[in-house]
C-alpha cells in the first residue's frame, strides 16, 4: 500500500495492490511528478518532487502556483508505469 496526503487539501490518498490490482483512493487521484536535474538516484531526485493530489484539478493548481517545480502531472495508468520502473519490487502485493 502506498498512502499520502494531497498537499494541497490535507485528504487522504493511497494506492493498495490486491491481486494484481490497483484501487486509487480517491478514484480521480493524480499524481505530479518531477525531478531535479542533478540526477541521482530516485531517491535523491525524485521524492522530493512527487505528490499525489485528489484529483486533476487541484495538481494543476499546485503547478501554477509552483512553476519553479518541473514536471508534470500523472493520469493513474501513467503513474503506476513509472512507479514499477522506478521502484519495481517495492510495489508488493498488499497482504490486506
Amino acid at each position: 500500500m502506498i498512502e499520502s496526503v494531497d498537499v494541497t487539501t490535507g485528504r487522504p490518498a493511497r494506492v493498495v495492490t490486491r491481486q494484481g490490482v490497483r484501487t486509487w483512493e480517491p478514484g480521480s487521484a493524480v499524481v505530479f511528478v518531477g525531478a531535479d536535474a542533478g540526477g541521482g538516484p530516485s531517491a535523491d531526485c525524485c521524492c522530493d518532487y512527487l505528490n499525489f493530489f485528489a484529483d486533476r484539478d487541484t495538481a494543476e493548481a499546485w503547478v501554477g502556483a509552483h512553476p519553479d517545480v518541473p514536471g508534470e502531472v500523472l493520469d493513474q495508468p501513467a503513474a503506476e508505469e513509472l512507479a514499477v520502473r522506478l521502484f519495481g519490487d517495492l510495489l508488493a502485493e498488499d497482504k490486506e
